[in-house]
């Protein structure tokens, strides 16, 4: 737009008399450029760019051949210090820095893993497994479907001796015979309401005939009823809503168990306690919302419409609710048991062992108040109690009658 002002002579006054000729075809140029539209002028723009990387590449192929022909005599030397700090750098990132996992391979230090059982097998266990020196493995699931996801994603990591397997710690003749060196059971516990109901105090009297060494429980503490915690409040009803669903739906949902509870039963089945860790449950965004997926994933499964609807919008609405807060949050505990067992020694852990174990350790589940359900429904106790004067007189059965 600026040329296109110039005077027509005005260009010419740029060169001398010997350039004269290539001062006069450079000015023809300029006029043509500045009137042409702005759409032309972007794309001539847009073909400059286009051909000067093309140039700016070859420079750099023609710089890479020139290298290889022609090499430097020296390299650089990188410190051994260097080296390791690099792979223990991705040893970490490898195992997504899961302090769980961590723990694990702390408490384990330099015994070997050897043979490995992951009791209650997920991706998550599974994937970190694999990335453990072990001499073989053998995962378990509950679900035939589970199970074929897990050889699709990991069949290729697998050693001849490995396998994925399904099956349920209530069949005695479950793995009968074998015996692991390492037993993980992670967040199994929890699992087991869904797979065997009522199995859970003997879950851990059933897995011991598989522990040669070392058994480790990770386990999630059940959230409390209520909460004054901003993210804990949402996190709580979600879960309330999620098992609601699930229970509507004609299923069975999680249900975890507190770590006093878990160490309890531990004892008198067998087992000596190596430690304990417990860690804050960080909650991500991904995470909660991945709770309300599940809920809206068994919604088919509600036979009442109006009832599905009005969970559809619920749910809905606590997605919008998850969203307009700020993750990740800070909200109840996860903790880690290490385990030996302990031959045919069957003992009841006293409360001040208890208490030493669980030095520091507050749950939000038992700490909390008892509501009972009449403190719920009725103001007083009077209401709930009928007057003897109203009560009807029993009727005489007529065995004649029929129902």
């Amino acid at each position: 737009q600026v040329s296109a002002k110039m005077e027509p002579n005005s260009a010419s006054n740029l060169f001398d008399d010997e350039d004269h000729d290539a001062g006069f075809r450079f000015k023809d140029w300029a006029l043509f450029i500045s009137s042409l539209s702005p759409k032309m002028k972007f794309i001539l723009a847009l073909f400059g760019s286009a051909f000067l990387l093309i140039v700016a590449i070859l420079i750099e192929v023609v710089k890479m051949k020139s290298r290889k022909q022609f090499p430097k005599s020296k390299s650089i030397e990188i410190p051994n210090a260097a080296k390791e700090w690099t792979k223990n750098a991705l040893n970490r990132i490898g195992d997504h820095e899961c302090p769980i996992f961590d723990n694990v391979k702390q408490v384990q230090g330099n015994l070997p893993w050897g043979s490995f059982l992951d009791a209650g097998t997920g991706f998550h266990s599974l994937e970190w497994l694999i990335s453990l020196p072990t001499t073989e493995w053998t995962a378990v699931t509950g679900d035939p479907k589970r199970e074929k996801e897990m050889e699709r994603e990991f069949g290729g990591d697998k050693r001849e001796s490995d396998r994925i397997i399904t099956g349920n710690w209530k069949d005695e003749k479950f793995l009968e015979g074998k015996v692991f060196d390492t037993v993980l059971a992670d967040y199994l516990l929890g699992s087991v309401d869904g797979y065997a109901p009522f199995f859970q105090d003997k879950l851990f009297e059933r897995i011991k005939r598989h522990v040669g060494k070392r058994l480790y429980i990770t386990g999630a503490e059940p959230l409390p009823d209520k909460t004054d915690d901003k993210h804990g409040k949402i996190i709580v009803e979600i879960a309330k809503t999620r098992d609601a669903i699930i229970l509507l739906a004609g299923e069975r949902p999680y249900r975890e168990y507190p770590l006093e509870w878990v160490l309890r039963n531990v004892k008198k089945n067998g087992y000596k306690v190596l430690g304990v860790s417990f860690f804050e449950t960080s909650h991500s965004r991904g995470f909660v919302e991945t709770q309300i997926t599940v809920a809206e994933s068994k919604l088919h499964k509600l036979n009442d419409p109006t009832v599905r609807n009005t969970m559809k919008k619920h749910l809905q609405n606590l997605r919008s609710r998850v969203r307009s807060l700020r993750w990740p949050a800070e909200f109840s505990n996860d903790y880690v048991v290490s385990l030996e067992p302990l031959e045919g020694k069957r003992e009841e852990m006293d409360d001040k062992e208890l208490k030493e174990m669980m030095e520091g350790y507050k749950s939000p589940i038992l700490d909390q108040d008892q509501v009972f359900p009449r403190d719920e429904h009725s103001d007083s106790d009077s209401e709930s109690e009928a007057d003897e004067s109203e009560v009807p007189p029993l009727m005489p059965i007529d065995k004649d009658k029929k129902a």
